[in-house]
């Protein structure tokens, strides 16, 4: 099954979320703290409001593992093989700050196994998408990673994680990498990172601490584009790991041992 249909329903979801993210975006906010570093606005409560409408529409027995949870969200239709993971506003603290950089991800698991992925940049009105085995695309058009083959010439993303001690471990990683690389960027909205590593944008990325909706959308249009992406230990992903490390694959191993030596003094 290509997963054709879910993969249009998947961007018309966003782009309906994508369009209250806008219509808020000169607003005031209603801005709550969810924990450290973690913040929450009416704008990421009513995109997944959107999103889980949108998809309902034609997939009402669908399950949905989306951040801004309620108790519906969590519990109902455990038992479906399909599941849509949803992060409705990915980048709420550039938005809050009005920093362009945000995003709305959304992935589908049949059978735990990510099928679909859809991204999208409300802002710049880019979508990015893809289907496993089957192919990415921005904005409809075929997209592919870049051919970079040496760290001296590579881009490198990250993003920073909340927690203090991942966040020390960040910088001595840097500080490790960095000399071999071209240079770096961070967006603030690891889904949009993600998929700039897909369009060749970016030729590498890693990070200490994501949630499965930062990643389940934009891993398998990575992996559509022709790039790799494992743990940072080099292992297969799932959308449960926490760490990754995701490439264009022709940088891949280098960064892999790169890393590992590296974790081999940083437990």
């Amino acid at each position: 099954m290509t997963y054709e249909h879910h993969h249009d329903v998947a961007l018309r979801a966003a782009r309906a979320a994508g369009q209250l993210i806008k219509d808020l975006w000169s607003g005031p906010l209603q801005i709550a703290e969810k924990g450290p570093r973690d913040l929450v606005t009416i704008a990421d409560v009513r995109a997944q409001a959107a999103i889980k409408e949108n998809i309902r529409q034609d997939f009402p027995d669908h399950a949905f593992l989306a951040e801004e949870s309620d108790a519906e969200l969590g519990a109902e239709n455990h038992t479906s093989n399909f599941r849509w993971i949803v992060d409705p506003l990915d980048g709420t603290t550039n938005y809050t700050r009005h920093y362009p950089a945000v995003s709305v991800a959304i992935g589908l698991e049949v059978d735990g196994i990510p099928e679909v992925g859809v991204v999208y940049d409300p802002l710049l009105d880019n979508a990015f998408s893809g289907r496993r085995g089957i192919g990415a695309w921005l904005n409809g058009n075929p997209v592919h990673v870049r051919h970079t083959a040496e760290l001296s010439q590579g881009i490198l993303g990250t993003e920073w994680p909340r927690e203090p001690e991942l966040r020390a471990k960040n910088v001595a990683l840097l500080e490790e990498l960095m000399p071999q690389m071209f240079t770096m960027r961070s967006s603030g909205s690891a889904a949009l990172s993600i998929c700039y590593v897909a369009c060749g944008w970016l030729d590498a990325y890693f990070h200490f601490s994501l949630q499965p909706w930062d990643v389940a959308a934009a891993a398998v249009i990575v992996e559509a584009a022709g790039g790799k992406v494992t743990n940072l230990e080099g292992e297969p992903w799932h959308i449960h790991g926490r760490s990754y490390l995701i490439s264009n694959g022709h940088l891949h191993p280098q960064l892999a041992t790169a890393v590992g030596y590296f974790l081999a003094r940083h437990p």
